[in-house]
């Protein structure tokens, strides 16, 4: 098994479908799935896959996201400029845009957005960017826009959001209410939507088909190519696997138990599997640290969360895994994290900590409780569920008892997000997430994905732990730090911080393949994109289709 994955793997990369021609292909149908219904059309709010996807092509930021080298490529602004002390940046925006409503788009819709929408007090933690001091945000004339920061933040530039039209939003945020948030939402006719990245919705079904077409106006011109995309409404990952198999859509995202069977129809089947390489996401374990209560009932049975929050029970996890196994499960199809296993030592942690077995090689604490837990994933997804059935076996192997429970992916957040009840999860999360410079939203103990130990204000005995306080302090002095290499070594402490607690147990780095019709040429998946905004081909607007 374990050379049918290498050689899967070597064979997938540095494929590329058909080539470009010449002259651009204008027009044609690009027809691709979604796996369940949006949940919002508010690019504000948009989180899940089916919804980061549609809403990144309704509205784009300034800047869109870095290319395979890492550089930050321009979008509605044309160029910046950042001071010597990287707490001031102008961005000028592109001359003559306009939102697809015909109105100019320009620097005060900039100004509202930042300053009405993201920088916010009166939004939700899930809303507003995370800062203890929002930066000024002003227009020096209708082109340029100026941020200014309280301090340095080297990451600044890679957290730009989609720009929203003041026109149409303004009225939405006079009230003390937060009635934009209201906006877009699963009621809206989508047809009605302004905005101003490459496509517009021309039509929705729910459970059925959602269709963009080309926006006139987007600033790209005479980009994009194709004239529309049409999206079927997937029931699951399994759903869009035979739609592409029965030849129904040009593009397709497998999951991992669909490569080797996607590898050899190929040439029957007329479409190519593209390697991206490793993905900007990590499939992670992590345990819910969170001590706080709700309607006076723990979110978390004290007994078990004395476990959880122990960095010894945590790490013995850690240790126990078998992630070369699971790049096997996966066909090969994704790295190894490269934390060690080694079952002894998870072991000695244990023991370390108070655990023993039991006659029956059932693990024990000190006071005899049995450790067993719930291990919760998506169930639409055969990547996790694979993954969890490993963690279930090798933890057995300890002698801890795991439960694994798939839900749908919207309850599956529900759980994590809303509700807080909950005691570990295997899922994944997009973004170089073991690199604390680049995911402040995941790591800062206030910030919205703090998905481990999440403060809500409702919440009673909530506590940050001394460590997250660390990283809190770690995190504002790199962004303030100018010099590289006091900057390493500030993210050097982090890093060793993580790995000691281990609030995200690493797994496994899914390789970003894509299966593409021979038909649809110029196509340049990327792993960012389809981590970080959900797509599958990164320059939609340079693809092209033979009709």
């Amino acid at each position: 098994m374990r050379h049918v994955s290498i050689l899967l793997v070597f064979l997938l990369a540095g494929c590329a479908g058909a080539p470009p021609t010449d002259k651009p292909v204008a027009g044609g149908t690009l027809t691709q799935a979604l796996i369940g219904d949006p949940d919002t059309f508010n690019p504000v709010l948009a989180r899940t896959p089916s919804s980061l996807e549609v809403t990144r092509l309704l509205f784009v930021g300034l800047v869109g996201p870095p290319d395979s080298t890492g550089t930050v490529q321009p979008e509605l602004a044309e160029r910046w400029q950042i001071s010597a002390d990287r707490r001031r940046f102008v961005f000028t925006l592109r001359p003559g845009l306009v939102w697809s409503d015909g109105d100019p788009l320009d620097a005060d819709d900039v100004v509202f957005t930042y300053n009405q929408v993201y920088f916010n007090a009166r939004m939700p933690v899930g809303v507003r960017l995370v800062r203890v001091t929002p930066p000024t945000v002003r227009a020096l004339d209708p082109l340029t826009v100026e941020f200014v920061l309280d301090q340095p933040d080297a990451e600044f530039l890679n957290r730009t959001e989609p720009i929203l039209p003041k026109h149409l939003l303004s009225a939405d945020l006079k009230s003390e209410g937060d009635s934009l948030l209201d906006v877009w939402g699963m009621d809206t006719n989508p047809t009605s939507l302004v905005g101003n990245g490459p496509f517009l919705c021309t039509g929705y079904r729910p459970g059925k088909q959602l269709v963009l077409q080309a926006n006139p106006r987007y600033w790209r011109k005479p980009q994009p190519y194709v004239k529309t995309l049409d999206y079927t409404i997937a029931a699951n990952q399994a759903d869009a696997f035979a739609q592409f198999r029965a030849s129904k859509l040009d593009v397709y995202r497998p999951a991992a138990a669909d490569y080797a069977t996607l590898y050899a129809e190929q040439g029957s089947g007329n479409f190519t599997l593209i390697n991206s390489g490793p993905q900007p996401e990590l499939t992670f374990l992590a345990f819910n640290l969170n001590r706080g209560r709700k309607d006076d009932e723990p979110l978390v049975n004290p007994v078990r969360s004395a476990w959880f929050n122990d960095a010894r029970f945590r790490r013995a996890v850690a240790y126990a895994l078998d992630r070369e196994a699971m790049v096997g499960a996966l066909g090969g199809a994704a790295q190894a994290d490269t934390y060690p296993s080694d079952a002894a030592r998870a072991m000695s942690l244990l023991e370390e900590a108070g655990f023993r077995r039991d006659a029956e090689s059932k693990l024990q604490d000190a006071a005899g409780n049995p450790v067993r837990f719930t291990l919760l994933t998506s169930a639409d997804s055969s990547t996790q569920r694979a993954l969890a059935e490993i963690v279930r076996r090798d933890l057995e192997g300890l002698g801890i008892e795991v439960e694994v429970k798939g839900l749908p992916l919207n309850t599956l957040r529900n759980r994590l997000k809303s509700t807080l009840r909950w005691e570990a999860v295997l899922g994944s999360l997009a973004g170089a997430a073991m690199n604390p410079l680049g995911q402040t939203e995941l790591w800062h103990s206030q910030a919205e994905w703090h998905l481990f130990n999440q403060q809500r204000p409702q919440l009673k005995g909530q506590q940050v732990s001394a460590w997250e306080q660390e990283l809190d302090g770690l995190l504002a002095r790199a962004g303030a730090e100018g010099d590289s290499t006091r900057r390493q070594a500030l993210k050097d402490q982090m890093t060793e911080i993580i790995k000691t607690q281990m609030p995200l147990i690493p797994t496994v780095h899914p390789l970003a393949i894509t299966a593409v019709r021979n038909r649809v040429r110029n196509v340049k998946p990327a792993a960012t994109d389809s981590a970080v905004y959900g797509r599958a081909l990164g320059n939609i607007w340079e693809v092209q289709v033979d009709n």
